[in-house]
């Protein structure tokens, strides 16, 4: 039988749970925090990257508390290391995963179906005269070896 664990939880513990908590937070919150516009869509997305780089901060943390207070120390606080880890993975994870999927497609604002005379956009541009990405747009040709998962297609017109 091994010895009770005594004593408080290292402080390293504590902060890897708390640094994932926070990063999961801002990770989960920052969508919807655009959504309820509370904040504007630059800052979301600025809150969603600084919560993916917590989140793999608190991993490492993390992990450090796991392995000081692993079985067969006498310290606590194993398992809400463990905890820390997983939730950090988690919050470095999904927008990675995400940012991976996203450079797999074209850019959104990029596709038209009418590549020999696309839209203009013209009662837009007074609107659109601070947005950081440009009114102008640039036909592309379709690259079956640049986005293979896509294909064209032909409508019936029905």
């Amino acid at each position: 039988m091994s010895p009770a664990r005594t004593g408080n939880l290292p402080l390293i513990v504590v902060i890897g749970f708390i640094a994932a908590s926070v990063a999961l937070l801002m990770v989960g919150g920052a969508g919807p925090a655009y959504r309820l516009d509370f904040v504007d869509l630059g800052y979301a997305f600025a809150v969603l990257r600084w919560g993916a780089w917590i989140g793999l901060g608190a991993v490492f943390i993390a992990f450090i508390g796991a392995w000081m207070a692993r079985p067969g120390t006498q310290r606590r606080g194993f398992a809400l290391s463990l905890a820390g880890v997983v939730m950090g993975a988690v919050a470095f994870g999904v927008p990675f995963a995400m940012l991976q999927s996203a450079k797999k497609s074209p850019p959104i604002h990029d596709i038209t179906t009418d590549t020999e005379n696309p839209p203009q956009f013209l009662a837009i541009i007074p609107l659109r005269k601070d947005s950081p990405n440009p009114v102008e747009y640039v036909i592309r040709i379709f690259s079956r070896s640049r986005w293979p998962r896509h294909r064209m297609r032909r409508s019936s017109g029905r």
